[in-house]
């Protein structure tokens, strides 16, 4: 009986070996995805189609087609955009996705692959509208050499001296500008720093501005400014230079740059700020706004419909003019005619005080002065120069509130 014992044996054997090999076969035979390699360079464009993310050409066309994919960057509009018709996907506010790893999940049938998009940035940050050449006065007060350069990246960037720079004497110094990316990319180009005395000033010699056209000088200088006894002069800004910062302003500048604004320009010149002229047209320059205060009634020849009360201030650029004219709307759609008879004042019937600020005008000093500053400044930096200055105007409505203008000369 051995034989048949054996045969029984080798039956089995076998039996076995083919329910194994079908096993194998099942499993091997099932459809498969191949996931692309997704190592992409930060600025261009990341997709999450399927075409983009899998070899679809190897793959089974009814495979493709039952295949889903999901992704926070899909999702979490906080911190991504996504367009469902094109598949991009870019940071918030971005044209682009920042360097990093994402991950997107590929759903078919009952299984589930996760797959890495890498964005990475190997690229060096760029400078923008760079100066070769720095004319800073000696000694001047919050010198910061890397304020005067602008570099744009992909990712965070700042720009630094690789040297500091001793302007305690007039000289001309070299110094390399280093702009490094938060993924130790580098860019780093040599300029040269004119450091110049306040009599190189009184003669003429143009002192260059920072990004935000605040010029540092000497606190001497910056005191002689106020009184009228100096003339800065101060260089005009390249064009390049000029478009990136008004971008960076508006908020629509493309990507990251190193600029960062500064918490207080006290101590800074720049263009508008002093006028000599002022005490030559404001004959209450150097009285207190109360003292110089003047009442501009109602009268025939006014076409405001309130009492305001016109100041000219003691701080630098203030002007002395004329109330604002605001026009007064009518029953019939019209503004009130310069002839028209006011209404007497001592009338018991006469309404509670005006106290609306007019449009165009400010109830803060700041916000005017920031206003006329920023006029200027998109007229130096573009080089038009369309204002030499401006004065800061105070009124006050019917109420007695004070409030600000700004004229532009």
């Amino acid at each position: 009986m051995k034989w048949y014992q054996n045969k029984k044996i080798v039956v089995g054997t076998v039996a076995a070996i083919v329910v194994c090999l079908a096993i194998v076969y099942a499993i091997t035979s099932q459809p498969s995805i191949v996931v692309k390699t997704q190592e992409i360079e930060a600025g261009d464009k990341v997709s999450l189609t399927k075409e983009s993310l899998l070899d679809t050409e190897k793959m089974d066309a009814e495979l493709v087609d039952d295949i889903k994919i999901t992704s926070n960057l899909m999702t979490d509009t906080d911190k991504y955009s996504y367009n469902e018709e094109s598949g991009e996907v870019t940071s918030k506010d971005e044209t682009y996705l920042e360097a990093g790893t994402y991950t997107v999940t590929i759903t078919y049938g009952d299984k589930t692959e996760e797959a890495e998009i890498k964005v990475q940035d190997t690229k060096a940050p760029e400078f923008i509208g760079f100066r070769d050449t720095i004319t800073v006065e000696q000694n001047a007060e919050g010198f910061d050499l890397s304020r005067y350069f602008l570099a744009e990246d992909k990712s965070e960037v700042s720009v630094e001296p690789k040297e500091k720079t001793d302007i305690s004497k007039a000289e001309t110094i070299t110094n390399t500008i280093v702009a490094t990316d938060e993924f130790d990319n580098s860019t780093e180009k040599e300029c040269e720093i004119k450091v110049v005395t306040q009599e190189d000033i009184k003669n003429g010699t143009k002192l260059t501005p920072m990004i935000d056209g605040n010029v540092p000088v000497s606190k001497d200088t910056l005191e002689k400014a106020e009184s009228g006894d100096i003339d800065v002069q101060v260089e005009d800004v390249n064009e390049e230079l000029s478009t990136a910062y008004k971008d960076i302003q508006d908020e629509n500048f493309e990507g990251k740059h190193s600029f960062s604004a500064l918490e207080n320009n006290e101590t800074y010149y720049y263009l508008g700020k002093y006028d000599k002229k002022r005490d030559d047209t404001n004959p209450h320059s150097n009285e207190s706004s109360e003292e110089a205060s003047q009442t501009i009634e109602n009268e025939d020849t006014s076409n405001s419909t309130s009492n305001v009360t016109q100041s000219s201030d003691a701080n630098a650029g203030n002007h002395s003019t004329q109330a604002p004219s605001q026009p007064t709307n009518n029953n019939s759609g019209g503004t009130s005619s310069p002839s028209q008879p006011s209404q007497p004042i001592t009338q018991p019937q006469q309404p509670a005080c005006d106290d609306t600020i007019p449009a165009g005008f400010w109830a803060d000093r700041a916000a005017a002065e920031a206003y006329a500053q920023q006029v200027v400044m998109d007229a130096l930096l573009s080089g038009q120069a369309s204002h030499g200055g401006y004065y800061v105007d105070i009124y006050r409505t019917g109420c007695g509130t004070k409030y600000y203008g700004i004229t532009f000369k």
